[in-house]
């Protein structure tokens, strides 16, 4: 077998033909890599862990109503409803999904703004001088 520098066997068996070997060698350079732990309080803790939740819940009900709006819109806007009641109940629904979902989506927002507020928050508290 072919000497490969150090990176294992190559030749008949490994999958490393020996002409690929000699011809182009491979070089493995280790680096050092470097995570930073912090420790938080319970509170901290807690604060982060119920932000995202708020968050999905937010968003599912936003899409939710956003597609009832978009879908109502479209009957509203395509559909001459001959019957004046029904007709004050669809655009009803629509102005009712309409804020709904512009409701649902600034409490979205709030709440990313809010948690990524605090994540900058506690990374700043543990930044080395």
């Amino acid at each position: 077998m072919a000497d490969s520098g150090g990176i294992g066997p190559v030749g008949i068996g490994t999958g490393i033909p020996e002409t690929l070997a000699t011809t182009n060698p491979v070089t493995l350079d280790f680096r050092r890599r470097v995570v930073p732990m912090h420790s938080l309080s319970e509170q901290e803790v807690d604060a982060l862990a119920s932000g995202g939740n708020a968050n999905g819940i937010y968003l599912t009900f936003f899409g939710i109503c956003f597609g009832s709006f978009i879908s109502l819109l479209c009957t509203v806007l395509s559909v001459d409803i001959a019957d004046p009641k029904k007709n004050a109940v669809f655009v009803a629904l629509t102005w009712l999904a309409g804020i709904l979902s512009v409701l649902f989506f600034t409490l979205a927002v709030n709440g990313w703004i809010a948690i990524h507020q605090n994540v900058k928050h506690l990374k700043g508290a543990f930044k080395r001088p």
